[in-house]
């Protein structure tokens, strides 16, 4: 069953609207690309991403809106 994006409802600070699950050979850049978002508001709005260069297949990464 292949996952695509979905709206839930977020209880966290400041994070509402849209999450997406990491894939295989993801990254934020390609993320910000695919959803014409500029990167540096992909990366803000993920603070809870240590580090960028190691995304995990299955991690949630917030779309801001």
């Amino acid at each position: 069953m292949k996952k695509e994006l979905f709206a839930i409802p977020m209880n966290r600070s400041e994070h509402s609207g849209i999450v997406r699950e990491i894939k295989k050979g993801d990254s934020m850049s390609s993320i910000a690309a695919t959803f014409k978002i500029p990167l540096k508001d992909l990366l803000t709005a993920n603070p809870h991403i240590k580090d960028y260069n190691k995304l995990s297949a299955g991690q949630d990464v917030y779309l801001p809106q």
